[in-house]
């Protein structure tokens, strides 16, 4: 491949005279700590001192399996390392994946695709009694090589997010190792899978088109799991679920509040037509995430200024951005305090 594209076959990874070449990396561990791993970058990074390595070197590297090739060395003297394929869970990187791109991006970066690429499934890993070891290191190799688990736990996560797609062929390819040069038959199991991916692969297509959605770098890496929009509304059972959680907050919030601060307005909201230049101001400070963290709205007693921040609770309720609300009674102004509220 490297002679095709006319590149030097000692071609550096990280070539610092190229500012727009596109990121990536591969995955591998030491000789000396093959628990754990380590990225090979094409570009630098403060963390780690850029290693003189080839592209060539780095290729070997992510698939120098101990039991099957020699380790790939790179240095000499003190300075040398060995370098032989990453193992446990190291199979499928996603989680590395979003962990560099949030150090190279930052975490307000936002991500409309991630797409995984399987080998295919391996088929269920088991032991056959009276094997012995052999069947033991053929088990174990197979653990330390499936990218499954990791795929699944992701889609756990974000697989109803709108930006995270997986294509792994996942029946064909148990035991047929003896196929793996056979060009025809990996053609067969591809296309057969692909046909079966139809409306997974069109919407793939759409986040090249800007049809998607997209999540922030720092919610990815945060683990929690994410829903689009999209989905949520299609959900038949949105308006239970969403009815359980008010419920749930209902009672969290009751246990928290305190005795002698009102939380609900005792005014009337503004009628219906006045008072609009003012709600648009306020509403508009909302929208702006740019604008001071206080709205002071003062006036004269009596021009209105509990019913206009009575409007605003209720319209913020409604929306559902309202975070809390509290109001003072001059009747109970010996208990509803600043104090009571802080």
């Amino acid at each position: 491949m490297m002679k095709t594209k006319d590149l030097p076959l000692d071609m550096k990874l990280v070539d610092e005279t190229q500012s727009d070449s596109c990121a990536c990396f591969v995955v591998a561990s030491f000789r000396n700590n093959i628990s754990s791993t380590t990225c090979l970058r094409s570009y630098p990074v403060r963390s780690q001192q850029i290693l003189p390595v080839t592209v060539i070197e780095a290729a070997l590297a992510s698939c120098a399996a101990i039991s099957q090739f020699d380790p790939v060395t790179v240095g000499t003297g003190r300075k040398k390392k060995e370098y032989i394929a990453a193992g446990l869970g190291a199979a499928n990187p996603i989680r590395e994946v979003i962990t560099e791109a949030h150090s190279l991006f930052g975490g307000e970066s936002t991500v409309a695709c991630l797409l995984s690429v399987g080998t295919g499934h391996p088929g269920i890993i088991t032991l056959t009694s009276g094997q012995g070891d052999v069947d033991l290191h053929r088990a174990m190799r197979d653990i330390m090589s499936d990218c499954t688990q990791k795929a699944r736990e992701l889609e756990d996560q974000i697989g109803q997010s709108g930006i995270y797609f997986r294509f792994s062929v996942e029946q064909g390819m148990e035991n047929n190792v003896s196929n793996v040069m056979d060009t025809a038959w990996m053609v067969t199991q591809t296309e057969t899978y692909l046909e079966e991916q139809r409306k997974h692969l069109e919407a793939f297509t759409n986040t090249t088109s800007g049809v998607s959605s997209i999540i922030s770098l720092d919610r990815l890496e945060s683990g929690e799991t994410i829903i689009s929009a999209g989905k949520m509304s299609t959900n038949e059972n949105t308006e239970v679920l969403e009815e359980i959680g008010k419920i749930y907050q209902d009672t969290v919030v009751a246990r928290l509040k305190p005795p002698d601060v009102e939380f609900s307005p005792r005014i009337d909201e503004c009628m219906e037509g006045t008072r609009e230049d003012v709600l648009k101001a306020v509403f508009d400070w909302v929208a702006d995430y740019e604008a001071a963290n206080i709205f002071w709205l003062m006036g004269h007693p009596g021009v209105g200024k509990s019913a206009i921040a009575a409007s605003l609770v209720e319209k913020l309720r409604d929306t559902a951005r309202l975070g809390s609300s509290s109001f003072f009674q001059r009747e109970r102004s010996n208990a509803m305090t600043t104090s009571a509220l802080w």
